[in-house]
């Protein structure tokens, strides 16, 4: 898989990174992890202050929730 989002896994002693960033950005992660092309972008709908769980492993990534209320995940 390789990218930036790796590298920070990599660099954490349990694997386990958190990111913070705006609405474009994790759609457009979604897509480049999911291998959809970046014209289908705004199918995916990002809440404000939402949370999006991602795991990553060496052969691919599973997407665990998008969107979700920050008050459901802890």
């Amino acid at each position: 898989m390789g990218g930036l989002l790796e590298v920070y896994a990599q660099e954490t002693p349990a694997g386990a990174i958190a990111l913070v960033t705006h609405g474009d950005v994790i759609r457009a992660t979604l897509c480049s992890l999911l291998g959809i092309p970046l014209d289908f972008i705004h199918r995916f709908e990002i809440h404000l202050a939402s949370v999006s769980k991602l795991l990553l492993h060496e052969d691919g990534v599973q997407v665990q929730f998008v969107n979700r209320q920050a008050s459901a995940v802890w």
